[in-house]
């Protein structure tokens, strides 16, 4: 599965990176959502997991930015401050709280990659 990941900080991208590479996706990152819309008017993913608080343009606006292009991936929202509510609010298809360990994103992953419905929260 194809899949972009959408942090700024250098170490949970690299992290993230790093497990979805472990377990066999082709994966992408980006450190904000301005990269973000660049990746995805170029390669087409399967799944998008999106940081909510970054600089540049943030999560809550590269949603709208994307879906207001077409993008029909599934964006699963990433956050230590926010809720499952607001995500879901804004247009993703899950969420996942921060900080979430890596059997929790296989978990994640696996489940909205392959188009299930429903929520994510943790």
């Amino acid at each position: 599965m194809r899949i972009l990941v959408v942090d700024d900080d250098d170490l949970v991208r690299m992290v993230i990176t790093a497990v979805l590479r472990n377990a066999g996706h082709d994966v992408e990152s980006v450190q904000n959502g301005t990269e973000a819309l660049a990746q995805v008017a170029e390669t087409e993913f399967e799944l998008i997991l999106l940081d909510v608080q970054m600089p540049i343009m943030d999560g809550w606006s590269t949603i709208a930015a994307l879906r207001g292009l077409g993008c029909r991936a599934p964006v699963v929202m990433m956050s230590g401050h926010a809720t499952e509510l607001d995500a879901l609010a804004h247009g993703a298809s899950a969420f996942i709280s921060k900080p979430f360990d890596s059997a929790r994103l296989i978990d994640v992953v696996s489940r909205w990659g392959a188009g299930t419905q429903g929520s994510a929260a943790s």
